[in-house]
């Protein structure tokens, strides 16, 4: 289970983004691909800034994505209604970006996983449809890394960028006791 309370504002847009792109092609498993794509389409943020210094060719890299997404697999028709009411399911291979995004964000000593953190986790996949884009386009985990760096409010900004999120109770508790002192 993905704990969305962890990401920036930025990336639960694009975790809200790959949902709808998963429900355009009526997939029932989010993938890699999907969050990669919007990641590639998201307007503001980290994201683009990267790709820009990077000089990617983003446009070209969102239709390869839309074409690596295209036949995969989709939702059977659904008696009960639209597809949209269909259990969606997270592949291992999304958890274990998850995961390497955590581990980014905590290698990076930031409190929250950030698009960047998502970008990197992406870039590090190997034999991948999205490894395969990545490399076509001269991009590394390196070369993201680095302009990540470059970035003019990096590391700051999405340490306080949060989103509009409730805190969890151990964050509450933590702020009683600090103000008990």
């Amino acid at each position: 289970m993905m704990r969305f309370d962890r990401f920036t504002e930025k990336a639960q847009e694009a975790a809200m983004r790959a949902y709808e792109i998963l429900q355009h092609y009526k997939h029932t498993q989010v993938d890699t691909e999907h969050v990669f794509l919007a990641l590639l389409q998201q307007s503001g943020g980290a994201v683009p800034e990267v790709m820009k210094h990077l000089e990617a060719p983003v446009e070209e890299m969102q239709q390869k994505l839309e074409r690596v997404l295209a036949p995969m697999p989709r939702a059977s028709a659904n008696p009960y209604g639209s597809t949209a009411t269909a259990q969606v399911f997270i592949t291992p291979r999304l958890k274990r970006i998850m995961d390497i995004a955590y581990e980014e964000a905590m290698r990076l000593k930031d409190e929250y996983i950030s698009t960047e953190h998502i970008l990197l986790a992406v870039a590090s996949e190997r034999n991948t449809p999205s490894a395969t884009i990545l490399r076509d386009a001269n991009i590394t985990k390196e070369r993201i890394a680095e302009a990540v760096q470059q970035l003019p409010q990096w590391p700051a900004r999405h340490r306080a960028q949060r989103g509009n999120q409730i805190p969890c109770a151990g964050e509450i508790r933590e702020r009683l006791d600090q103000g008990c002192r």
